[in-house]
């Protein structure tokens, strides 16, 4: 969470820990986003983070990779747009028959110093 700059979601980091082989598998068949290699990142107690495989001895940043990935793919959608500096703050859905669909995120903007406008 000190990475993040205090802005990360707690719940989320916690649900995505627990569902880490379910999310590795769909980052592979949606992304195309391979984390065959598990890391000992500093301040972790074992090894526990998923990271991609390189050609060099330095691992890549798994945030940037992950990110990077993902833009990658979703830019090709017309109706996709990138905001930067900001923070979600919720998820806009429609529930139809017990179906959520998202059609909108409500964000707050983060200045330079990391306060949110």
């Amino acid at each position: 969470m000190e990475s993040s700059g205090q802005l990360g979601d707690k719940k989320l980091v916690r649900l995505l820990a627990r569902k880490s082989v379910t999310l590795r598998s769909y980052l592979k068949n949606e992304f195309d986003l391979d984390l065959p290699v598990i890391t000992h990142c500093g301040g972790h107690s074992k090894a526990r983070t998923f990271r991609n495989s390189n050609d060099c001895d330095k691992p890549m940043n798994i945030g940037w990779y992950l990110m990077n990935g993902i833009y990658n793919k979703l830019k090709g959608f017309d109706n996709f747009q990138a905001i930067f500096n900001c923070k979600v703050i919720k998820l806009l859905t429609n529930n139809i028959n017990d179906n959520s669909t998202i059609n909108g995120v409500r964000i707050q903007y983060v200045f330079n110093d990391g306060n949110l406008v």
